[in-house]
């Protein structure tokens, strides 16, 4: 699908929530103990617990979505152990409206990133390497699909995807 920013057409990863999504391979981020992901996402609806990404498995996995059916954009960590680091920012997605989304990990704690914005922090100094599992690397798939829990599939669309091996400054984003 192309869509038109300025005088430019783009390409898009246009997914309609009924198994599409993404893969990357296995554990390629497992080592990393700073990261920046960030895309150009558009939810066409807010689908039970959808994700932007979800890199890891079960318990173990680093995700950005929004909760349940509702608006509210989430950035979450699970450690081994069950730890789960997270920041929640309630009431923030609209459908069919596109925003740039930043997650960063690192020494200097997970800050979730809007539009370039910073609108939210943890100081969980964790990233890939303290998730220590990257057994599926998903673009909007769910993790926990197919494990008893209710999720569905991304429905919408996603552009320039980025993953960096740094965390990545607000000026930056």
């Amino acid at each position: 699908v192309a869509r038109r920013r300025g005088q430019r057409r783009l390409r898009v990863l246009e997914l309609d929530g009924n198994d599409s999504h993404l893969e990357l391979p296995p554990n390629i981020f497992n080592d990393l103990t700073e990261a920046t992901v960030e895309g150009w996402i558009k939810w066409a609806s807010l689908r039970s617990w959808s994700r932007f990404f979800d890199f890891g498995k079960v318990w173990q996995a680093m995700a950005v979505t929004h909760v349940a059916a509702r608006p509210d954009l989430q950035f979450e960590l699970w450690a081994p152990a069950n730890q789960q680091h997270r920041i929640l920012v309630p009431g923030f997605l609209r459908t069919n409206q596109w925003c740039h989304l930043a997650a960063v990990s690192g020494r200097s704690g997970m800050k979730l990133y809007f539009n370039g914005v910073l609108v939210g922090a943890d100081p969980f100094k964790g990233s890939f390497a303290a998730v220590k599992s990257g057994e599926r690397n998903y673009f909007g798939r769910n993790n926990w699909r197919g494990v008893g829990v209710a999720t569905e599939d991304f429905h919408g669309q996603m552009d320039e995807i980025r993953i960096w091996n740094t965390a990545r400054t607000e000026s930056q984003i």
